[in-house]
């Protein structure tokens, strides 16, 4: 069985924005986010971004601190 990439979902438009980070899992990001929230998300890249509605980024989320892995990018998708 191959390993599951973690994800921090630091931003959520339908959550409060002083809620808690979530840590979701999947095989990629898209992968993650139907698991987690059972939606189709598409990703958006340029000015698209500011129509935002979740940003992720690659990592785990302990002891209050976002622990990234990779390459440090924020992960934006918006509702399909």
């Amino acid at each position: 069985m191959p390993t599951l990439n973690k994800y921090v979902v630091t931003y959520n438009s339908n959550k409060a924005l002083l809620d808690d980070y979530q840590v979701i899992e999947g095989k990629n990001a898209k992968d993650a986010l139907k698991k987690a929230f059972n939606k189709d998300y598409k990703r958006l890249t340029g000015d698209a971004g500011r129509h935002v509605s979740i940003i992720l980024i690659k990592g785990d989320f302990r002891d209050n601190t976002i622990y990234y892995q990779g390459k440090y990018q924020l992960l934006c998708y918006g509702e399909c």
